[in-house]
């Protein structure tokens, strides 16, 4: 397939539609790269080309006062200073059954805090019970940074300990979380470059809930502020 060997720069607001696939806008004001396929723009991280997330407006919050969600020049930016922020997804209902769901982001941070706090994760939750799994980053006491799935019964309440923790040797970012239901299990992994891929955890896709939406979660670090740019989402119900 040949492709327009275009490429412009400017404000993302200035962007034009999408509408020549192959050609390529860098956003001065946010420094993001993005791809035309012909019919929407796509983040370009690396050699990666995503999918840009749902706009702000399109999440529901729910509960806690002190995080903002906004869109940033392409990106979905967090902001949050209190504990167990989490939005719910904007098409309630979309997961059931079989999907497949792929985050990249990357946070900014200060990693002294208090304890092992999450930084941002995934919530796939249960809509009508609360119920979800987390499944993200999160900095431990020692300033070590950690890729781990934990059960929440609730919105700020864990079930128990994490169900999978493991160490990342380069904590710079961004990060990609992949999310794989299939009509058996629920399975979850992490890469560092979006090409290799490492399983963290996986169960039977009802062992703990029926996941049927999916929700952002964000804490803070230690009563410092978090914030996280979300680059690229893409859900596949």
């Amino acid at each position: 397939r040949e492709l327009a060997a275009t490429s412009s720069e400017g404000t993302f607001a200035s962007r034009p539609a999408a509408s020549l696939h192959g050609r390529t806008w860098y956003s001065t004001d946010g420094a993001l790269a993005s791809f035309d396929d012909g019919t929407a723009w796509r983040p370009i991280i690396g050699g990666f080309i995503g999918v840009e997330p749902p706009l702000a407006a399109s999440w529901t919050k729910l509960g806690g006062t002190s995080a903002t969600l906004t869109d940033d020049a392409g990106t979905l930016q967090i902001r949050s200073s209190t504990n167990n922020e989490v939005w719910e997804g904007p098409s309630i209902g979309v997961l059931s059954g079989q999907f497949t769901i792929e985050c990249v982001f990357q946070c900014a941070w200060n990693t002294k805090g208090n304890g092992q706090e999450s930084l941002f994760a995934l919530a796939l939750e249960e809509h009508s019970s609360g119920k979800f799994y987390r499944f993200g980053i999160y900095a431990g006491s020692d300033a070590s940074i950690n890729v781990q799935s934990q059960n929440f019964t609730n919105r700020t309440t864990p079930s128990g300990g994490a169900t999978a923790s493991t160490k990342i040797l380069d904590a710079r970012g961004p990060f990609w979380l992949r999310a794989i239901q299939d009509s058996t299990k629920l399975t979850f992994y992490w890469s560092t470059n979006g090409l290799n891929w490492r399983q963290l955890y996986q169960t039977t896709k009802t062992s703990f809930c029926a996941v049927d939406t999916l929700g952002l979660f964000v804490n803070d670090t230690g009563g410092n502020e978090n914030v996280v740019d979300i680059l690229s989402l893409k859900m596949i119900g």
